[in-house]
């Protein structure tokens, strides 16, 4: 009735490998450390499962970050004990910082040329 249309492209079932853009992510860190708390910011190994940030990552430059939302304490996801430490005061903290350390970075992509240049040829190279 409105005459609206759609388009619907079918990609199948792509659950692309994350490719984590290094500028991005060394920026992110250094905000996240130097500008909001004296917390270190670590790189994760592997820790299995499945994301679909990987579909995006190939598509534009990404990141996925990790935050520690349990204080170092190895609580098993998708639990009650993660769910009840999600909820805490010390994961809004977190969550807190790591958006502004976010939003920071994104605030260089727009202003920083020869940071936006830096990020895009990282991302040029690895998704050839």
């Amino acid at each position: 009735m409105t005459g609206a249309t759609v388009e619907y492209y079918d990609y199948g079932e792509s659950y692309d490998e994350m490719i984590n853009n290094d500028h991005l992510s060394a920026r992110a860190a250094k905000y996240a450390v130097e500008y909001f708390g004296e917390k270190p910011f670590e790189n994760e190994s592997d820790l299995g499962g499945s994301i679909d940030m990987g579909n995006v990552s190939v598509q534009c430059p990404a990141i996925h970050m990790l935050v520690d939302i349990t204080d170092g304490v190895p609580i098993p996801l998708h639990t009650a004990e993660f769910r009840e430490a999600a909820a805490s005061p010390y994961a809004d903290k977190e969550i807190l910082r790591m958006g502004k350390a976010l939003a920071l970075t994104g605030l260089d992509l727009l202003a920083d040329e020869e940071f936006r240049k830096a990020v895009r040829a990282e991302f040029d190279q690895a998704i050839q």
